[in-house]
């Protein structure tokens, strides 16, 4: 069982959505996998073009259950994988291996740090990221999360899979 997370609370620390749509089918027929996305009410029509993909192995439960309805199914989980957001704090502190993608947040500053095993992918400069902006620097690289590769976060999520 495999839980994502398409979305967080700024579009901007979202993976592209068409990277899912490539993701999650390769990782599923190549493992057999059931997944599971997770989110809000507002959540559920923009994860059913990513549960459109591969019908047989995703599962769009977006809205249907409360939060710890859903910290149940993440505690079952063997992976998590999802953007920089609450659920994968979530995730962490409850013991499950989570494959975290961050671009716009430093994870040097916000990644999870809860029980479970985090792999954090990042591709941009610390000074560029939203942490910073904080502080006044101004050099925010937005489009950081278009430079992960879905064949990047594919390696990683089979490492975690397999115990590698």
């Amino acid at each position: 069982i495999v839980t994502v997370h398409t979305m967080s609370k700024s579009d901007l620390k979202n993976w592209p959505q068409d990277r899912f749509i490539q993701l999650l089918p390769a990782l599923a027929s190549k493992h057999n996998l059931l997944i599971y996305l997770i989110g809000s009410k507002k959540e559920w029509e923009y994860n059913e073009k990513i549960r459109k993909a591969d019908e047989k192995h995703i599962f769009n439960i977006c809205g249907d259950f409360k939060i710890r309805e859903y910290g149940a199914l993440l505690k079952q989980s063997d992976l998590f994988i999802g953007n920089d957001s609450g659920f994968a704090h979530y995730s962490s502190s409850l013991g499950t291996k989570s494959l975290v993608l961050f671009g716009l947040s430093d994870p040097q500053q916000c990644q999870p740090k809860g029980y479970g095993k985090t792999v954090t992918i990042f591709n941009n400069d610390p000074k560029n990221t939203v942490n910073f902006l904080r502080t006044g620097n101004i050099k925010a690289d937005l489009n950081s999360m278009k430079l992960i590769s879905v064949e990047k976060v594919f390696s990683e999520a089979e490492k975690l899979l397999t115990n590698q």
